[in-house]
């Protein structure tokens, strides 16, 4: 069986200048990330745990909203899908 190497970044994004800084995730609850999926399996898939929701599909470069404790996994046809895993605010 092949096995497969996964890799997914996810980042935050600044405001701009122009605009006033919105409120810190962890006091909104809700925040905006860039997720890069990226494999040489093109059969994996990045959904929403809770509703199975797709979110994209290796390879894949999307923003993603976010609220407090969403959790997310790793999946596709023929794979064993991952754990589910959480985005977590970048605490500065």
């Amino acid at each position: 069986m092949r096995n497969a190497a996964f890799c997914l970044l996810l980042t935050t994004f600044g405001a701009r200048a122009a605009e006033p800084p919105p409120p810190p995730p962890a006091a909104s609850g809700s925040w905006t990330v860039r997720v890069h999926l990226v494999t040489d399996d093109q059969r994996v898939e990045l959904r929403r745990f809770a509703d199975h929701a797709f979110v994209c599909k290796a390879p894949c470069g999307v923003e993603v909203p976010v609220q407090r404790g969403e959790q997310f996994r790793l999946e596709g046809q023929g794979l064993n899908p991952s754990e589910p895993g959480r985005v977590r605010a970048n605490q500065r």
